[in-house]
């Protein structure tokens, strides 16, 4: 078979799904440059500005940046970790060795 008539048979076969996505980026580019005319367009001419401008005023904003979790919603432990045994402390071992510590003096 040749292969250039299997590469149109399958971009005829999967043109329902890339053409989609070809309309939706088209729309959205042209959407968010029709203050300068869109993608291909010229300035649309103040009059017509204001009436995009007072239809973007009514739109809600899409990019809203929220943190994740907040400071009050933090919990904080109960119990903190004990301190680790020092030489010259209170527990500490007699001859100053901690445990785990070097074993020769």
């Amino acid at each position: 078979m040749d292969s250039d008539l299997v590469r149109w048979i399958i971009l005829l076969v999967t043109a329902p799904w890339w053409w989609r996505l070809g309309r939706l980026l088209w729309h959205d580019f042209n959407m968010a440059l029709i203050e300068e005319g869109g993608l291909l367009g010229s300035p649309p001419p103040p009059s017509k500005l204001e009436e995009i401008r007072r239809q973007r005023a009514a739109e809600p904003d899409l990019l809203v940046s929220e943190p994740w979790a907040r400071a009050e919603d933090r919990h904080k432990p109960r119990m903190r970790t004990p301190n680790p045994i020092r030489p010259g402390r209170a527990g500490a071992r007699p001859g100053g060795r901690t445990p785990g510590g070097p074993k020769f003096r």
